[in-house]
């Protein structure tokens, strides 16, 4: 888990994971979640950095203009 290795080095199939520590879960988060979440999110006014950062959710009547 660090910066500067190649994808293959990153990834692993699942079939050959051992143990959850062998997981980079930081680079599935970043690299593939997170890109798939905001093709969503950013409809709702939501940015990358709110979504990483856990800023206030909006509860669904404050989006809607309710209290």
């Amino acid at each position: 888990k660090g910066g500067g290795e190649k994808l293959s080095e990153k990834v692993k199939p699942y079939i050959l994971v051992k143990n959850y520590n062998e997981v980079d879960t930081n680079y599935y988060i970043n690299k593939q979640i997170i890109p798939a979440a905001m093709r969503v999110l950013k409809y709702f006014g939501i940015t990358e950095h709110q979504l990483i950062k856990g800023e206030k959710q909006t509860s669904i009547l404050e989006f809607f203009g309710g209290s």
